[in-house]
């Protein structure tokens, strides 16, 4: 059976495929095929999951990693840097040594030791450790994984010294740094290196725009900006001041985006694209928003969110949060940080801190205009009989028995 000659796409058809084809596909093409690089420019671009977090970033499943690895020039490799090696090495930026890039002063304006005290630290901790010998964690016997792990951490100890001596004397090290980009879709996993002659954001902001630079528009249906897991307390970080609580992580190793304190001044556009080049229709803020949101302000569309998920804490007054369809807080909030919220839907996934607060919530909602609907969520069956119990002790509730409806 004789098969028709294949016939490529013409350009317009080719723009309609383009638009439905996979996110990672269509890079792909763009990136292996010039001929469709015209085409990816000028289609719109669609991506259902985005994931901004301050290590990495995800695009519909696909996971973009960035680490710094370390190679030996001559001699033996040492088994700890093997291992940190194939667990993707430094995630933070490091000086020719492998030593962290700190400033003077830690992030409680305290002076930070100097590298001779570093070496008399770690020297001290190596020698007790081998003093001491490995020991069992509680409730179970120690086993070979514990002494090895014992003995690499020693060893790790001893190879930051050496990293300091080095640094010390201005000596050239016996290894070199490359950076990793490894991009994992389930089981399988592609990895690319080069020198590392840039920091890890500048390489991260670079292959973001090499992805999502168009002259068209990037149609996101999730935007996240922060890690996979809520700061359920961030409004008692916002509330006192920073130097009560140690930032995790250090405010030193990810942009001032992903900092729990506000950092507006400081903060860089998380794309660098063109205005108004980017539609997100849900945008998941897993920390700061006010941080998050002048982020997005240099390249984001005017366009309403349908759903904004953030931390509850206190909101600031912007075009962004009072147009959202849907609002839902994570964690307890207070009175005082939603009295000022208009939105049409506000979803609490939890209860409010104490009675008094209840009350005056319930006060808020018995105010409110026609079409303005409050919800709020359970962890557990508790939190229900809680709720229901607070409702009782309103003043003036009345119980009414209503008929069973299945």
């Amino acid at each position: 059976m004789t098969h028709p000659p294949f016939k490529p796409l013409f350009y317009e058809t080719s723009k309609c495929v383009a638009l439905y084809l996979k996110p990672i596909i269509r890079i792909q093409l763009y990136l292996r095929c010039p001929a469709f690089q015209t085409i990816h420019r000028a289609q719109n671009f669609r991506v259902a999951d985005l994931k901004i977090r301050p290590e990495d970033f995800e695009i519909d499943g696909t996971l973009f990693q960035f680490g710094i690895l370390r190679h030996y020039l001559f001699g033996n490799v040492p088994e700890s840097t093997k291992l940190k090696n194939a667990a993707g090495g430094d995630r933070h930026d490091i000086d020719r040594y492998g030593l962290q890039i700190q400033s003077a002063q830690d992030q409680f304006g305290q002076q930070v030791p100097t590298d001779a005290q570093y070496i008399e630290q770690l020297e001290q901790q190596a020698f007790r450790m081998e003093r001491n010998g490995p020991i069992a964690p509680p409730r179970r016997e120690l086993t070979e994984d514990d002494v090895k792990s014992h003995r690499l951490e020693i060893e790790r100890k001893r190879l930051k010294v050496r990293s300091y001596e080095f640094r010390i004397r201005n000596q050239k090290p016996p290894f070199q740094h490359f950076v990793e980009l490894a991009i994992s879709s389930g089981e399988e996993k592609k990895c690319e290196y080069v020198s590392y002659e840039k920091t890890l954001q500048e390489i991260k902001d670079y292959v973001l725009q090499k992805i999502f630079r168009i002259d068209a528009k990037v149609l996101m249906g999730n935007l996240q900006i922060g890690r996979d897991h809520f700061i359920r307390h961030l409004a008692l970080f916002l509330q006192n001041p920073p130097h009560m609580f140690v930032a995790f992580p250090p405010r030193d190793l990810v942009p001032p985006v992903f900092h729990t304190q506000p950092r507006v001044a400081d903060v860089v556009p998380l794309l660098k694209l063109r205005a108004e080049s980017v539609e997100v229709h849900r945008l998941i803020v897993t920390g700061n928003l006010e941080n998050a949101l002048a982020s997005l302000k240099p390249f984001r569309c005017e366009t309403p969110l349908k759903e904004l998920n953030v931390s509850a804490q206190p909101y600031p007054d912007d075009p962004v949060v009072r147009t959202a369809q849907f609002l839902n807080i994570v964690g307890a909030s207070q009175v005082a940080e939603i009295q000022h919220l208009q939105n049409s839907r506000i979803h609490f996934d939890q209860l409010v801190g104490n009675e008094q607060e209840f009350h005056a919530l319930v006060r808020k909602m018995e105010e409110a205009e026609t079409m303005r609907y409050y919800s709020i969520g359970f962890r557990e069956l508790k939190d229900a009989k809680k709720l229901i119990k607070r409702f009782r002790s309103l003043p003036g509730a009345v119980r009414e028995d209503f008929a069973e409806i299945r």
